[in-house]
């Protein structure tokens, strides 16, 4: 796989995890995929590095959707202190 091969296929691999997670920011995601791409950068086959990105930045994004979720949703069920 060729540099811009590689580069065509990142950026394909931001636009599906950014379908799958609509609540994170584009930018976000993008961050999390440069840095799964930079642990792999320095193998010599290339062939799959973008799905390997894609796997490890899956799971982090999942991750950080549910911590996102749970804020918000202990954010409202949090007691309003000066109803009381």
């Amino acid at each position: 796989m060729g540099v811009s091969e590689e580069v065509r296929a990142l950026s394909a691999v931001v636009d599906r995890l950014a379908e799958r997670h609509p609540g994170l920011s584009r930018h976000v995601i993008e961050d999390v995929v440069q840095e799964e791409h930079r642990s792999l950068d320095r193998g010599r086959v290339r062939d799959f590095v973008p799905i390997l990105v894609e796997h490890a930045a899956r799971d982090r994004l999942h991750t950080l959707s549910l911590q996102s979720c749970n804020k918000r949703s202990n954010f409202r069920a949090a007691p309003n202190p000066s109803a009381a």
